[in-house]
């Protein structure tokens, strides 16, 4: 037998793992996490003879606010000479967005297709890796910020909880290994790379040096951001506005269903869901968001009829409603400013220099 064979095998046996360990990890979140949660969903239907129109019609709009708040980040990033008009950045994040609530692996192939349609914009191939990296940053400092706050709120009658201590647990730990991580890679580039080297060829990965070379970047990223303090508070502004003006959705939504939760425990419950979210289980944290919001809301004393109601209608605008809207937004960029997708020699603007490396 061939090493080559050997090789494929191996690698073949890894992808099967793999996914069965996704699948399996799956099924567990869904038949302790969901399950239990949304059992109480049919009970829940009769709050909704108390909804109030006003407040469904606020929690839209606070979610359309979080929307734009993300595009004005993703400009504030952009330097000022490249950076397209604000309507079309936004119509490129909702396609972006709503494309990796569908998709398996939707975080990365959103990625490519906001990397493709910003390039068609005018943006530098360059320009744009580095953008998306910088407010990948400034969000996940944000999201963990608004936890952290939350945790503060709610010391120390969250740990009455025995369910949110392990969730709690979990985002700790995803925190500390974050902060560890960032550090690590900004004070020890090389050391990382080679270890990041060493573990792609032990995984049997096509390109391990692509992986150290991204860690590269990101860590040239990082120490522009910490070097550029107006670009810090930017983008730390921005992506602050985006994760609050959400949870105020989420505050609104609960309200109109008569539910009258407080800051802790919706901070706390919002922070962690999101942060939980980032695991690569299901699109969005499909499943994992719901339950762990339902599940801490409950803990805090609301009640659960409302606590399941008002998520699922906030899940409905946060969640679904972006992916008919990244259709349309997809839609209106393919007839309108970036018509020429995908067909050669007919560039939309002209590029700029460093473009061309």
């Amino acid at each position: 037998m061939t090493s080559s064979t050997i090789s494929a095998r191996r690698r073949w046996v890894t992808a099967w793992v793999r996914r069965g360990a996704g699948i399996l990890t799956v099924a567990l979140v869904v038949e302790y996490f969901v399950l239990p949660q949304l059992a109480g969903a049919r009970a829940a239907l009769s709050v909704l003879s108390q909804v109030s129109a006003g407040f469904l019609v606020l929690g839209l709009a606070l979610e359309a606010a979080s929307l734009v708040s993300y595009s004005a980040l993703t400009r504030s990033v952009l330097p000022a000479g490249s950076s397209p008009p604000l309507w079309t950045v936004l119509r490129i994040d909702i396609s972006a967005l709503g494309l990796s609530h569908v998709v398996p692996g939707g975080g990365a192939t959103a990625s490519a297709l906001r990397y493709r349609l910003f390039t068609l914009a005018g943006v530098p191939r360059v320009t744009v890796l580095a953008s998306t990296a910088i407010q990948g940053i400034g969000v996940a400092v944000a999201l963990s910020l608004v936890f952290v706050v939350g945790m503060a709120l709610a010391f120390p009658s969250a740990h009455q909880n025995a369910s949110f201590d392990l969730a709690a647990a979990v985002a700790a730990a995803l925190i500390v290994a974050a902060t560890a991580g960032t550090v690590l890679l900004v004070r020890r580039q090389q050391q990382v790379s080679a270890a990041v080297v060493r573990l792609g060829t032990r995984l049997h990965l096509r390109n391990p040096g692509a992986a150290a070379r991204l860690m590269g970047d990101l860590a040239t990223q990082l120490r522009t951001l910490v070097d550029d303090p107006h670009l810090l508070l930017r983008t730390l502004g921005w992506a602050s506005a985006n994760w609050m003006l959400d949870a105020a959705s989420l505050w609104v939504f609960l309200r109109a269903f008569g539910a009258t939760e407080g800051l802790r425990g919706l901070l706390v419950g919002y922070g962690l869901a999101g942060i939980l979210a980032l695991l690569p289980l299901m699109p969005g944290g499909l499943g994992l968001v719901e339950a762990t919001l339902i599940s801490v809301l409950a803990g805090f004393g609301t009640p659960h009829a409302e606590a399941v109601i008002g998520v699922i209608t906030w899940r409905l605008a946060e969640f679904w409603l972006p992916i008919p809207l990244a259709a349309l937004a997809y839609l209106s960029l393919r007839t309108g400013p970036l018509r020429h997708l995908g067909l050669p020699g007919r560039p939309l603007v002209p590029r700029a220099p460093d473009d061309e490396a």
